[in-house]
C-alpha cells in the first residue's frame, strides 16, 4: 500500500477521461506463504514518455511535477529555486490543477511513503534535484545565430539551472543540445544543430532523465518489497499471485503512436483470453467427449494482430521507414495505406488525411494520426549525454 503514492506520483497523470490515469503497464507479482503476504515485486513497461514534454488539451503531465512545485516553499526545496507550474513549459502546456486532487497534500503523502520504504532524505533530495532539472530543461529555448547555421540559447538561466541540478558542467550540457556528431568515413565530425533538432535533443534529454528516475524508483521499491529468504519455511510452500494493471483500450480525438501501442497490448490480451478461455476449454470438452447444448461464438482478433505487428505489418513498416533517406511521417502513412490496402481491418480516411489511417480493433474503430511517429520510434538522447551521466 505504501508504494501507491510513489507509483501514482511518477506514473499517473490527468487525461480527458480520468483524473488519475496510470500511464504505464504494471505487473505485480505477490508472494504468499501459509496464507500471508511475504513479498512482492513490480515490473513496469511502456511508460508514456511523451507526456513529460507535451500533453493533449484538457490533460496534464505526471502528478509528481505539480506536487513538487506546489511544495516549493518547503525549506527542503528552497535551494532548488522553483517557481509555480505556470513558469515551466512542460507543466503549463496542459492543465495546472486536477479536480479532487490536492497536489501539496499528495507530496506530503509521497514523502511519508518514501520514508516508510527506507528511501533516505539525502536520496529524496537527489530525486527532487533530478525532477527540477527536467523542468528547467523544458524551458530551454533556441534562436538562430546571425551569420551562423547553428542556434544559441535565448536565455542561459534554464540550462544553467539544469546543469546545477544534475551536477554537470554547463558547457557540456549545452553542447548536448547545440551540437550533434556524425560519422563521415572514418572521421567523427561535429555539426551545429538546427532549431528543430535542438528542440528534439532537449526533449530527448528530459525524457531519458525522467525514464531513468522512474526505473530507479521501481527497482528501489523492489529491493524493499522482495521476499526475505530468511523468512521462508522449509516445510511451507511459497505461492505467487500475479496481477496485470494496464491502460484500457484508448480512442481519443487525437490518437498517436502511444495509443497504437496501448491498443496493441490490449489486442494481445484479448487474444490470450480467447485462447485460454474459449479455445483451450473447447478442446478439453472435445477430448473428454462432452457436448455443448449451445454454440460458443467469440470474436477472433488475429487479423488485427497480423496487421499491427505481424510480418510486414504496420510496426515493421515503421521500423523500415526510419532508416530510409528522406522518409517522413507522410511517406510512412502512405506506405501503410498502400501496402495494406486490401486488409479487412485497415480503414482509410474518408476525406483527405494524408497522415491518417484507421484500424478496426476488437473493441472498435480508431483513427491514428501519424504526425511524430518516426521521431517517437527513434527517439534517443545524444550519445555525449549518456557519457556525461557517470560524472553527474
Amino acid at each position: 500500500l505504501r508504494t501507491n503514492p510513489i507509483m501514482e506520483a511518477f506514473g499517473n497523470a490527468m487525461t480527458v477521461r480520468n483524473n488519475n490515469s496510470s500511464r504505464f503497464v504494471k505487473w505485480l507479482n505477490f508472494h504468499t506463504q501459509d496464507g500471508r503476504l511475504v513479498g512482492c515485486e513490480v515490473q513496469q513497461y511502456l511508460l508514456e514518455d511523451t507526456r513529460i514534454c507535451s500533453v493533449a488539451k484538457g490533460e496534464r503531465s505526471y502528478h509528481i511535477f505539480f506536487q513538487l512545485l506546489q511544495a516549493r516553499q518547503s525549506p527542503l526545496l528552497k535551494d532548488l529555486e522553483l517557481e509555480g507550474p505556470e513558469s515551466y513549459a512542460y507543466t503549463r502546456c496542459g492543465e495546472l490543477t486536477v479536480p479532487g486532487i490536492d497536489d501539496l497534500q499528495a507530496f506530503e503523502e509521497l514523502k511519508e511513503a518514501l520514508d516508510a520504504l527506507g528511501i533516505g532524505k539525502s536520496t529524496q533530495a537527489q530525486m527532487w534535484q533530478i525532477l527540477s532539472a527536467v523542468l528547467w530543461l523544458g524551458n530551454c529555448r533556441f534562436s538562430s545565430e546571425a551569420h551562423h547555421e547553428g542556434v544559441k540559447f535565448e536565455d542561459e538561466r534554464p540550462v544553467q539551472q539544469a546543469a546545477r541540478m544534475l551536477g554537470l558542467q554547463i558547457e557540456d550540457l549545452k553542447k548536448c543540445m547545440l551540437v550533434r556528431k556524425i560519422t563521415v568515413g572514418k572521421d567523427l565530425v561535429e555539426t551545429p544543430q538546427r532549431g528543430e533538432q535542438a528542440n528534439a535533443a532537449r526533449d530527448s534529454l528530459s525524457k531519458y532523465i525522467y525514464m531513468q528516475l522512474f526505473v530507479w524508483a521501481v527497482e528501489s521499491l523492489n529491493q524493499t518489497l522482495k521476499v526475505d529468504s530468511s523468512s521462508k519455511s522449509r516445510t511451507s510452500e511459497t505461492q505467487a499471485l500475479g496481477i496485470l494493471d494496464i491502460a484500457g483500450f484508448e480512442s481519443f480525438e487525437h490518437n498517436s503512436l502511444e495509443q497504437l501501442l496501448i491498443n496493441l497490448c490490449n489486442e494481445h490480451l484479448q487474444q490470450f483470453f480467447n485462447n485460454f478461455v474459449f479455445r483451450s476449454e473447447l478442446e478439453d470438452y472435445a477430448k473428454e467427449g462432452l457436448s455443448l447444448d449451445c454454440e460458443v461464438n467469440f470474436v477472433d482478433n488475429k487479423e488485427v494482430l497480423q496487421l499491427l505487428d505481424g510480418r510486414a505489418g504496420i510496426l515493421d513498416v515503421l521500423d523500415e521507414e526510419v532508416v530510409m533517406p528522406k522518409a517522413s511521417d507522410e511517406s510512412f502513412a502512405s506506405k501503410v495505406k498502400t501496402g495494406q490496402a486490401q486488409h479487412p481491418r485497415l480503414v482509410k480516411p474518408k476525406t483527405g488525411g494524408k497522415l491518417l489511417f484507421g484500424v478496426r480493433h476488437f473493441a472498435g474503430e480508431v483513427m491514428y494520426n501519424c504526425e511524430g511517429f518516426l521521431q517517437k520510434n527513434v527517439d534517443k538522447p545524444p550519445e555525449d549525454f549518456i557519457k556525461l551521466i557517470p560524472s553527474s
